[in-house]
């Protein structure tokens, strides 16, 4: 599978995280205020731990899921 197979067409996770910006253009967060890098945002890696340049940020759910 290629990295391009892998890409999800759901919206990245990173749009729940408590820190993501909105913004025109290029999306970015708190921890990645100049761009979140690509392999972030089309979720080939996760951003639950540290991640070079991250500013010590990591993904925060804005909401919390609760499974019965």
């Amino acid at each position: 599978m290629s990295e391009l197979d892998a890409i999800s067409t759901e919206a990245p996770e990173c749009i729940g995280c408590k820190h993501f910006i909105e913004s025109i253009g290029m999306p970015a967060c708190k921890a990645f205020p100049y761009g979140i890098p690509s392999e972030i945002w089309h979720d080939l890696k996760k951003h639950h731990e540290s991640y070079e340049g991250d500013h010590g940020l990591q993904f925060e759910a804005i909401f919390q899921v609760i499974n019965d």
